[in-house]
């Protein structure tokens, strides 16, 4: 039940951010929370002028983990634009940090590069640990 959970916010919040990307070039941080009766809920920060992605990302975190202590929330996503390295060549990508309240958490990136003439090119998701930092405080 915990991937299909985590799969549900990555399947929330991967095709948005692609979304994003053609329409904007770009997108800041943003999320989702998965409630106990299964619902997902579309997290941003608001305001006329986005803060440092630094910032949107600690705001994000910050809100997850104070939702977290009301014991609602099976699970959160937060999504930014991040630079990875495959082999030696650095390239963009969809970042996804997923943490489950049972303890399972991992950074999904899913890289890509703008085409010359028409959209983007997405390559293949690579997951990979993260350390937990929202479901830490629950007991």
């Amino acid at each position: 039940m915990k991937e299909a959970e985590l799969d549900a916010l990555l399947n929330a919040l991967v095709p948005f951010a692609q979304q994003q990307l053609a329409k904007r070039s770009g997108f800041h941080p943003f999320g989702a929370t998965l409630a106990a009766d299964g619902r997902v809920t579309p997290v941003a920060i608001g305001g006329e002028e986005p803060a440092d992605a630094a910032s949107d990302i600690e705001a994000l975190l910050h809100g997850f983990r104070s939702r977290a202590r009301e014991d609602d929330l099976r699970a959160v996503a937060l999504c930014w634009d991040a630079t990875i390295t495959e082999g030696n060549t650095r390239t963009d990508a969809i970042a996804v940090g997923l943490e489950h309240a049972e303890g399972d958490a991992m950074n999904v990136f899913v890289p890509y590069r703008k085409r010359r003439l028409r959209g983007y090119a997405f390559g293949e998701l690579v997951a990979g640990p993260r350390e937990a930092s929202v479901f830490v405080e629950r007991g």
